[in-house]
């Protein structure tokens, strides 16, 4: 049946060199069909029936209807291009009427560029359509610096080696996740995260940091910061590094997002899809003037070229960025790190790379703070207590002691090795190990709340400062 809709594909679709479309074509819009059929409820293909449809589309179906193997050539852009294109879609002539959209186009030029990530793994991939699998603000990391801590990398004369000096102003940087990786979309722990640090360049568009923070102060995204003047205060008083922490009903929300049915507002949950990503591409490079079709794979194979220039990207890094074999799997799986050390935008722009914001968040020590708990809160053992399961087994526990108490006395350990001291030792153990279980879940979730709170507990402290003019009268 699946046989015959290859078929039928084959003889609906026009191609782009000749009537029929592309071997590699076929090869595609097969991958999307498998992927989207098995998104059906109880619809599963096996590993084996999806090889088979692949051979046939490469063999049997393609010498049938005389596919052609002809291909596009894989034109890549580089730092230049990226900035024309940023430069023309921040143009007075550019039709994109949603600031909004502006704003995403140019966030995934960026990303794209820097990271070599595979659209999917942004944006809503189109073999998984209607997935809403997407980028999303759980997986973004707002980092303060403050000013002690920050330091700029600036050459010096000869062979020295670089130095570090302080800087005088606090620095914010972003860490992105990317779980939605080529070939390990589904496996739960395989990650790579990516610091992206402010720029200071003055094209509009190149600074990732300033776009994703504008989008997620338009979606109210973070839990105490509003506005820049929230930031500001932040970044001012901050004295440790402090992440800035997001709302939760924010957390599984797309940042990058379709528009809304036909209209120019941008959806509130839809992620913006690829085929939508793809047509902007397209017509920004029209507009911009370039000979070949833009698409994002140029950007994605920009970034990966410049990985491959890069000393600082190692080859089994770049492997892991790109979703590509790795030479090791236990290498790989248990030992390198999914933090890439390497200032990558920084490599894709062209200038002086700066790994001071990716070595500080790769450290363990980055938000150590000593006031954190070290023990469960009494509140949090009384809940312990009051909890249904716990209330149940200490039922049964204190039916067993009586029947210790009815048949031995009042000791317990004169019912030691007895039936009735076997129940109750049982019935001890099991209140014992569902409490100890609850009492290190609630721990870690404390810990966590401390941490995920950091800069709500330095607002709250700023907002109980009196004004500087009351300090002086006082």
């Amino acid at each position: 049946m699946m046989i015959l809709f290859i078929d039928y594909l084959v003889d609906v679709s026009e191609g782009k060199f000749t009537d029929k479309i592309t071997v590699r074509t076929l090869v595609n819009n097969v991958a999307i069909f498998l992927g989207t059929y098995q998104q059906l409820p109880n619809q599963r293909i096996s590993k084996e029936d999806s090889t088979a449809l692949f051979n046939y589309a490469k063999g049997e179906c393609a010498t049938t209807h005389g596919l052609t193997t002809d291909a596009r050539g894989k034109p890549i852009a580089d730092g230049v291009d990226v900035r024309l294109l940023q430069k023309e879609l921040w143009s007075e002539k550019d039709p994109i009427v949603s600031t909004r959209m502006r704003l995403q186009v140019s966030v995934f030029i960026g990303i794209s560029a820097a990271t070599a990530s595979h659209p999917g793994t942004i944006v809503e991939s189109s073999c998984w359509e209607g997935s809403n699998e997407a980028l999303i603000y759980k997986d973004l990391v707002f980092t303060i610096f403050p000013p002690l801590q920050c330091s700029n990398l600036l050459p010096s004369i000869g062979d020295t080696a670089l130095q570090t000096v302080p800087s005088k102003s606090a620095m914010l940087a972003l860490k992105l996740r990317f779980n939605l990786l080529k070939c390990h979309r589904k496996e739960e722990g395989y990650y790579t995260d990516t610091v992206i640090q402010t720029e200071r360049l003055e094209e509009l568009g190149l600074c990732l940091v300033t776009n994703f923070l504008i989008m997620a102060l338009q979606d109210q995204a973070f839990e105490v910061v509003h506005n820049l003047d929230d930031l500001e205060r932040l970044m001012a008083n901050a004295t440790t590094p402090i992440n800035l922490s997001i709302k939760a009903s924010m957390k599984k929300v797309p940042v990058l997002r379709n528009y809304e049915g036909r209209t120019k507002a941008i959806s509130a949950t839809k992620a913006l899809t690829y085929n939508a990503l793809y047509f902007q591409l397209v017509k920004l490079g029209i507009r911009a003037g370039f000979e070949e079709r833009l698409n994002p794979y140029c950007l994605r194979h920009m970034g990966a070229n410049n990985m491959d220039e890069s000393a600082a990207v190692s080859a089994e890094q770049r492997r892991q960025v790109m979703g590509h074999e790795v030479t090791s799997r236990i290498f790989s799986s248990s030992y390198l790190s999914p933090l890439v050390r390497a200032d990558l935008m920084g490599v894709a722009m062209g200038r002086q790379e700066s790994l001071d914001a990716v070595r500080a968040i790769g450290r363990m020590s980055l938000n150590a703070d000593k006031k954190a708990p070290i023990a469960l809160s009494v509140e949090g053992t009384a809940r312990i207590w009051k909890l249904p399961e716990i209330q149940e087994l200490l039922a049964i526990q204190d039916k067993a002691k009586l029947a210790c108490f009815t048949v031995h006395g009042t000791k317990i350990e004169d019912a030691k090795g007895t039936p009735e001291g076997v129940v109750y030792l049982g019935a001890y153990r099991d209140v014992r190990n569902t409490f100890r279980r609850h009492q290190k879940a609630l721990f870690l979730d404390e810990r966590d709340q401390w941490f995920a709170r950091q800069d709500t507990r330095l607002m709250e402290g700023l907002n109980k400062k009196p004004p500087t003019n009351q300090c002086l009268k006082n």
